[in-house]
Formats: structure tokens, C-alpha cells, sequence
């Protein structure tokens, strides 16, 4: 059975370990997370300007006791403006769905951060690359929800429920969730 994405999709279909797999592109940085990135490294030259000066002086002896309590305050800024910096920084990685014989294999990919004014989501949560081995009983759960967002293709496990392909477009989710529906019937 050959696997042909809808028109205008962005899912490739290729094989990995001779099983036929969606891969599906993360959506690109915008303007705005691309200034943000830049500001994240300007920020942090004046943060080693400031860092290096205080330091020199307290290595030097002429240190007031607040420049410690400063010193210490602006180490952990740079840490956490350091760390959002570097991730930023990172390419996005692809999410993809293996179609096994015994049951699908989901690697939800990492996508850039996004950085918006009204967050309904966990923008952190989109920066976590995690991987699913569903078998052909757990697949009996797929479902496409119908939410006032759109719609979400889930699988339930446990108390877990699992998004896939959260970055894909409407029709897209809708035609894996209908070869997903033919290849695993249960």
C-alpha cells in the first residue's frame, strides 16, 4: 500500500527499519523569536560586562557586602538567560510516526520556542523531545477530538493522553488519523 500525503502537506513519507514513516516538519521561527534570540545574546554581553566588573572588584578587595548579594543574584540571571539563549539556538527536530506491524512508534520531534503574548500552552513543554512505542491495543484509543482550537489526534495511555503531531495542520491530522484507522483496525 503505497502512503500519499494530501495535497499542500508538509508530512514526507520515507522507511525507517523498513517500516513506512510520516515525518513532519516543525513550524519555522518567526521574526519575533528570531529578535528575541538576538536580544537573549546582547543581553548577555552586558551581563558578562557587569558579571566581570563586580568580580574584579571583589577580587580586588574593594567590594561592598552588597556587590556579593549582586554578584549572586546576576549569576543566576545569566544561568537562566543563558540556558532560554542556547535553546533557542537549537534546530527544530522533525516529529515522526513509525508504522510498525505490531503497533506505532511516535517521536514527537522538538520545535523551536515560541514566545507569545497570550500562552494557552506550556511554551516549555514544546521543547521536550519524548518518544511513544504504542502497540496495536494501546491504538485502540486514537482519536481525533474536536476542540474549540481545532481538532487534536490523541491516544490515551493510561492517564496519560498524547498528542500527535500538535504542529500539523487540520487536514493533515485528519488523513493520519484515517491511515492510522486502516492500518491498525482493532
Amino acid at each position: 500500500m503505497q502512503i500519499i500525503p494530501p495535497g499542500g502537506s508538509r508530512i514526507e513519507v520515507t522507511t525507517r527499519d523498513g517500516a513506512p514513516a510520516l515525518i513532519a516538519p516543525q513550524p519555522a521561527r518567526g521574526l519575533s523569536e528570531i529578535g528575541l534570540t538576538l536580544f537573549l545574546g546582547f543581553w548577555l554581553c552586558g551581563w558578562f560586562l557587569g558579571f566581570s566588573s563586580v568580580l574584579s572588584q571583589i577580587l580586588a578587595g574593594k567590594a561592598a557586602a552588597f556587590h556579593y548579594v549582586w554578584l549572586g543574584g546576576w549569576t543566576v540571571a545569566g544561568a537562566f538567560v543563558s540556558w532560554i539563549f542556547v535553546t533557542a539556538l537549537r534546530s527544530p527536530v522533525p516529529a515522526e510516526l513509525i508504522l510498525n506491524p505490531g503497533g506505532l512508534t511516535y517521536d514527537s520531534g522538538r520545535a523551536a520556542p515560541k514566545f507569545e503574548r497570550n500562552m494557552s500552552r506550556n511554551p516549555w513543554s514544546a521543547l521536550k523531545r519524548r518518544r511513544w512505542n504504542f502497540s496495536s491495543a494501546e491504538l485502540r484509543s486514537l482519536a481525533l477530538r474536536e476542540t474549540a482550537d481545532g481538532n487534536r489526534l490523541t491516544i490515551d495511555r493510561k492517564a496519560e493522553r498524547v498528542d500527535l503531531l500538535p504542529n500539523a495542520s487540520e487536514v493533515e491530522r485528519e488523513w493520519v488519523y484515517k491511515l492510522l484507522r486502516e492500518r491498525y483496525p482493532n
